[in-house]
């Protein structure tokens, strides 16, 4: 089964845990703040039956600090998770990244003091953006568990499952845009699992759950992960979820790139490294399951822009291309947006976009990018040209940069980008500004890149000599 559940700060204050099963609030950021909501809303979590967990916001240094602060709002019946990502400044610098020791510090230190924590948030996009995808085997050897956040919507075999320093996640935030009884833009988790399993896990870090062993003749959904986390790694299986003799060779086949026992069977040590990516990449999403060289042309359009690993979706759409065929895809380039006459108003706005939007690993500025991903997925002829977006009044995307800033609103009031006053005066000043018919907008390139599949048998996968 699979349990979803709110995580909650200030900015929900009041909310109704009406329905949940499990209830996830900030406690406490830094070494300085409590969340004014936090009693009441453990208050509401009790009367409402949800299970209730604690989250300490953690900054850069004195992490054994921050602990005792945290410890002394918390107590040590509560199980509490720790969230590691940045903060930011006004201006959009970063203000403060944590880093592993920090966390390993305020483990530590929390633990010391009896209290309880073994959820760790770190996003994927932090983790790779800014801490230089570090190993996490501090935080493993504490037996931490791991929670990522990937705002793509959820599936079971979502690419917020996928490993990453060496570790799996338990549990992953995959929207921060729900609305729940009556609040909108709330965040929003995913467990697999049973609420005893979870209570287990945060309680006591144990691990539950995993991958079964598999050997030839299997069938179902395990053996449909198992093709899927071959073709990860190179394989073209078809993904029907039938362990036959394709499956079987690509195991032994994998076995032998990795120095295992060559058995054919799928065992804990062989899923270990198939749940681990090529070169450290994270494929994102997960390969469709579609076989390669099924379609004359793979084409997206504003898909790449949104992803934080944009070549892995190049290289999947790259494999699932004929030899010969061709893979196209048309990305925006946001940098060069500009209004004129000037207004300070909308340049405000345009600088506060880029920080919200990267925050998730996503990159406003792909467009330029994209040949170089289709030739380091192996295309040739890869070719690419640009057009400015321009739009007149009246046109609904004349104000594409501002109402992606208001659809950020959460984001940028928790970042604390702007006040909820500023942004209004900045949204209506800029409105006006571009309503008026005499203002030029540019929105924007936007980036058409294309290229062609090589026109020659795919090698085999993987190479044995």
């Amino acid at each position: 089964m699979t349990i979803f559940y709110p995580d909650v700060s200030g900015f929900q204050a009041g909310i109704s845990f009406s329905g949940c099963a499990i209830a996830v609030v900030k406690a406490t950021e830094n070494n300085n703040y409590t969340n004014p909501d936090y009693a009441a809303a453990k208050v509401r979590a009790a009367n409402a039956g949800a299970y209730f967990c604690a989250y300490h916001f953690l900054h850069a240094g004195n992490g054994a600090g921050q602990a005792s602060y945290a410890h002394g709002r918390v107590g040590s019946e509560v199980p509490l998770m720790i969230d590691c990502e940045p903060t930011y400044n006004a201006n959009g610098t970063i203000a403060s990244a944590p880093q592993i020791s920090d966390a390993v510090d305020f483990i530590n230190e929390y633990r010391a003091l009896g209290g309880t924590v073994y959820l760790l948030y770190l996003p994927h996009w932090y983790w790779q953006g800014n801490l230089g995808q570090a190993s996490l085997s501090p935080v493993i050897d504490l037996g931490m568990l791991l929670v990522s956040s990937d705002y793509t919507g959820y599936s079971a075999t979502g690419p917020g499952w996928a490993a990453y320093g060496g570790m799996t996640p338990v549990i992953w935030q995959y929207t921060s845009s729900v609305s729940l009884n009556g609040v909108a833009n709330v965040d929003m988790n995913a467990y697999q699992g049973t609420l005893a399993d979870f209570q287990a896990q945060v309680s006591t870090g144990a691990q539950t759950g995993g991958n079964p062993t598999l050997t030839e003749g299997d069938t179902g959904p395990a053996v449909k992960t198992l093709q899927t986390r071959l073709n990860v790694w190179g394989a073209t299986l078809t993904v029907d979820g039938d362990f036959g003799p394709a499956t079987l060779a690509a195991v032994k086949a994998f076995q032998t790139e990795q120095k295992l026992t060559v058995d054919g069977i799928v065992g804990p040590q062989t899923w270990s490294a198939l749940n681990e990516n090529p070169g450290g990449a994270v494929p994102y999403p997960a390969p469709t399951g579609l076989a390669a060289g099924s379609f004359d042309l793979v084409h997206a359009r504003t898909l790449l822009v949104n992803l934080p690993d944009p070549a892995g979706v190049a290289a999947e759409m790259m494999r699932l291309a004929r030899p010969g065929g061709w893979v196209a895809s048309m990305e925006p380039d946001t940098e060069y947006v500009r209004c004129y006459p000037p207004h300070p108003a909308f340049d405000r706005l345009c600088e506060i976009f880029p920080v919200v939007f990267r925050r998730n690993g996503a990159d406003p500025w792909i467009g330029r990018r994209v040949a170089h991903l289709f030739r380091q997925a192996g295309l040739d002829d890869v070719q690419a040209e640009a057009r400015v977006q321009m739009y007149p009044p009246g046109n609904s995307r004349r104000t594409i940069r501002l109402d992606l800033v208001r659809s950020m609103r959460p984001q940028v009031l928790e970042m604390g980008l702007a006040t909820a006053t500023e942004l209004d005066d900045l949204d209506a000043a800029a409105r006006a500004h571009l309503d008026n018919p005499h203002t030029v907008v540019m929105s924007g390139l936007l980036f058409l890149t294309w290229g062609r599949k090589p026109d020659r048998a795919q090698q085999d996968f993987p190479h044995t000599s």
